[in-house]
């Protein structure tokens, strides 16, 4: 069935929107190139976002997203299991007193913060909720990484990590495709991930997976990221007995 023009302007207004989720800035001419379209056409659609509140430009002549009407159309989306995930993460945060986040597969090389909650400390890690990382940035991201691969075949796992942009973030970020491989089987070996400074420096991250309620798929992830002087190697069991407790209880109220 041929599509209308309506539906078609949907679908193209729909693809500059998704851009804006793995880019913070995009002029008219981007936006043309990277999905081939006519600039003429990209005008069109961008004028209408912009008068829409989705959008706005700023002073380099670039576009970025307008964050109100975003986070109330993401708002629709996420909320049912945002509401289920509150409560845990508040339970966690008031008792170690570190920032909790539950992020979710966005995509097949992302993951974007759905829901937080802050620790109450002064000098603390903190990220907002519709952040999008590139996989594997992140204690989060190696998790999410370690459960899209766990089930794939050897060709399908070299094809799929040998595709992925590993960053030099730190000193100690893995940037050799052998030695994630290693990282992420240890952490379905061990049901968790503790990482210490690979993504930003004198920052630990632990997280564990989140499985739906017949534990057959991980689209989310539990973490708890501190500052490296705060965190109690005695108490690590702790961290990670929690955390997977919260996820569980997350989870029991996933069906997909």
């Amino acid at each position: 069935m041929k599509k209308s023009n309506k539906s078609l302007v949907t679908e193209r207004t729909l693809n500059v929107l998704m851009l804006f989720a793995t880019e913070k800035e995009l002029s008219v001419s981007q936006i043309a190139s990277l999905l081939d379209e006519n600039i003429s056409s990209v005008y069109r659609i961008v004028n209408t976002m912009e008068a829409q509140d989705f959008i706005e430009q700023k002073s380099n002549k670039k576009y970025t997203l307008k964050t109100p009407n975003i986070l109330k159309l993401y708002n629709m989306v996420s909320k049912e299991i945002r509401e289920y995930a509150k409560p845990v993460l508040i339970s966690i945060v008031e008792r170690f007193k570190e920032s909790v986040y539950l992020s979710e597969l966005y995509e097949q090389e992302n993951i974007m913060i759905i829901e937080k909650q802050d620790s109450p400390n002064r000098l603390k890690w903190t990220e907002n909720i519709g952040h999008v990382y590139h996989i594997p940035t992140g204690t989060g991201g190696k998790t999410h990484l370690a459960y899209i691969v766990r089930n794939m075949d050897e060709k399908q796992k070299t094809e799929y990590l040998s595709k992925l942009k590993l960053t030099k973030y730190t000193a100690k970020s893995i940037t050799d495709v052998s030695e994630l491989r290693k990282s992420i089987d240890q952490i379905v070996a061990d049901g968790y991930c503790i990482t210490e400074g690979e993504h930003v420096e004198e920052i630990v991250g632990i997280a564990v997976p989140v499985f739906n309620s017949i534990n057959d798929e991980c689209r989310h992830v539990l973490s708890m990221v501190m500052t490296a002087s705060r965190f109690d190697p005695s108490k690590k069991d702790a961290y990670i007995h929690a955390l997977q407790e919260g996820a569980k209880r997350i989870g029991q109220n996933l069906s997909n």
